[in-house]
């Protein structure tokens, strides 16, 4: 094994469906692996193989989860990061722990021109928050004001149901999954995906077997509303945080189905009775880079002492 290295940094991705792992080190990310995410006895052991080759004497994780005293519960995995046993497991330095999401937002400043791509761009740019909003088997949020991450469980928040036919839905994925209400995330997720298929088309399917379907009437019906509710949500977003920096959108959910974000959801995200001048002034990006996660967890570490006011 390696002799330890005091300017490299351990970091990692944990998602519910798959993890990346990856060693930052003098700014720039190297050896990254992307692996299904599975028990913490996996997970523990894809890190001993990553520090085989490169040993780190810290780590920062990111996970999908809520973070509080060094833990973070897995939402959607049902087991628990928590620092201080992966610190004396690996035989580790530090090892701090942070939401995936997070960890998102901190990448954003030092991502390129290539790493992005422009859904909506206005006439002129002004500073302001910068928030993203990330979609796979869960979805998150949160915003970066100057160097202070704010945090968010906006995922979770209700969803509207404008139309009969969307009352009609609300009402399907309630009674399907036992729901008392119907969150943003029911409908903005892999699981929220196959239900709207369901409810659509009467056939149930996975949202990896709906994303590769030759284009159907249902299909098509399946897209639109949730394209629709992702615009909401964006919008939703985009009002309650002013991200004049820019709202970037992430996760599986985007990146296998870039298509959702066109014209009309570019109409949609802008349409509103009251603050269509606020709306035409904040971009929307869709990020592109394969690990914004792991590049925001790098940077979250390089700065962590002097920059970043929110760490658990």
């Amino acid at each position: 094994m390696n002799k330890t290295s005091q300017n490299s940094v351990f970091v990692a991705d944990i998602g519910a469906t798959y993890t990346r792992i990856g060693i930052g080190k003098k700014g720039r990310l190297v050896h990254v692996t992307t692996f299904r995410s599975g028990d913490q006895e996996r997970f523990l052991q894809a890190c001993k193989d990553a520090f085989a080759e490169h040993r780190p004497n810290n780590a920062i994780i990111a996970a999908a989860g809520p973070c509080a005293d060094g833990r973070i519960h897995l939402t959607n995995l049902g087991w628990v990061v928590d620092a201080k046993q992966i610190r004396r497991r690996l035989g580790l330095g530090v090892v701090k722990v942070a939401n995936d999401i997070e960890t998102m937002a901190c990448a954003i400043p030092f991502l390129l021109s290539r790493d992005v791509k422009n859904v909506y761009a206005p006439t002129s740019r002004l500073e302001g928050p910068i928030s993203v909003v990330a979609a796979g088997t869960g979805l998150g949020r949160a915003s970066l004001i100057g160097s202070r991450i704010i945090p968010s469980e906006a995922g979770h928040t209700h969803a509207p149901c404008v139309t009969s036919d969307e009352y009609s839905l609300c009402r399907f994925i309630q009674h399907k999954r036992k729901l008392c209400l119907l969150s943003y995330e029911d409908i903005l997720s892999g699981r929220g995906v196959s239900d709207v298929y369901h409810f659509v088309s009467g056939h149930r399917a996975s949202a990896e077997e709906i994303g590769t379907m030759k284009k159907t009437l249902e299909t098509q019906k399946t897209w639109e509303i949730i394209q629709t509710y992702y615009a909401r949500f964006c919008q939703d977003t985009a009002l309650e945080t002013l991200c004049y920096g820019g709202l970037y959108i992430a996760g599986g959910l985007a990146s296998h189905n870039p298509h959702l974000f066109d014209k009309r959801f570019v109409r949609l995200f802008r349409t509103h009775d009251t603050m269509q001048h606020v709306l035409a002034r904040i971009p929307v990006r869709f990020i592109t880079h394969p690990y914004p996660g792991l590049i925001g967890a790098m940077h979250m570490w390089n700065v962590r002492r002097n920059v970043i006011k929110h760490f658990e």
